[in-house]
């Protein structure tokens, strides 16, 4: 019975989706903070193949660069009811720079090189700051 329980709180304890947060430098704007958020367990994936999501703070237009070539340029606008933009995917290479510009006034820009572990970024853009949210989940739901 105590192996079990044992077994029980093992399982529990190293299935919890936790997550770790970073901070770092934007290299596109010079003292510029980027926060990141990655889970700690990672699922297999593609890693020829990445979605980047556009969520909240978005609000005109948009352009993504990977490695200097523009792959994205829309007028984008964020559904505050769902918290989400748009959305783009696109084939990564050995190492993949994201650039993201917005014709925005403040914090406009952020550059970042992208974690192939995972399948998909989450990109949030606040008046002083930008979040990154690293994910492998498969269903996301926008409608």
């Amino acid at each position: 019975m105590k192996q079990l329980l044992l077994s029980i709180l093992l399982i529990n304890l190293f299935s919890c989706r936790t997550s770790k947060v970073v901070q770092e430098t934007n290299k596109c704007k010079e003292g510029a903070a980027i926060e990141i958020s990655m889970p700690k367990l990672l699922l297999a994936k593609n890693k020829n193949h990445t979605i980047v999501m556009f969520m909240d703070g978005f609000d005109g237009n948009t352009q993504l660069f990977t490695n200097d070539k523009l792959i994205f340029d829309k007028n984008i606008e964020t559904n505050f009811s769902t918290s989400y933009a748009d959305m783009t995917d696109f084939a990564v290479s050995e190492e993949t720079f994201l650039k993201i510009q917005t014709e925005a006034e403040i914090n406009n820009c952020i550059e970042f090189k992208l974690d192939r572990r995972y399948s998909a970024v989450l990109v949030y853009r606040f008046d002083d700051k930008w979040m990154l949210r690293y994910s492998n989940e498969k269903v996301f739901s926008f409608e």
